[in-house]
């Protein structure tokens, strides 16, 4: 928090992006817990951005600890990295940007475009 206003930035809201941030985790019983958090904090108010922080970072720890944090498979961060990736170029095609990164000055699509050469089988030869 120190850090943050050191350099300026505000931290008005920096209980609803922790929330947001947390919230975001892989773990089911890490998000659970923060979101009895937040109910206590939207119910009574009894906790402040610092408690909030401390409390998810020992909670973290240990779930570390004892081994019972999880991460997602790899599997699923590579679709998750795809999915994201779909998702961006689908933006960039529907506003138009995916034609302007395919033209060239001549105005052609796809004239940038690298195309590998094809691969021609290997011939064998047999030796008696």
């Amino acid at each position: 928090m120190y850090q943050l206003q050191s350099c300026g930035e505000s931290i008005q809201h920096l209980m609803v992006k922790l929330f947001k941030g947390y919230e975001g985790a892989t773990d089911k019983e890490f998000v659970s817990c923060i979101c009895l958090k937040k109910y206590e904090c939207n119910e009574w108010g009894s906790i402040d951005v610092e408690k909030l922080m401390s409390h998810a970072k020992n909670h973290y720890m240990v779930m570390v600890r004892d081994k019972e944090w999880t991460t997602p498979p790899k599997e699923n961060q590579e679709i998750l990295a795809l999915t994201a990736e779909i998702k961006v170029l689908k933006e960039q095609y529907l506003s138009g940007e995916a034609d302007n990164c395919n033209t060239n000055s001549e105005g052609n699509k796809n004239a940038s475009r690298i195309v590998a050469p094809k691969n021609k089988e290997p011939q064998i030869k047999v030796v008696k």
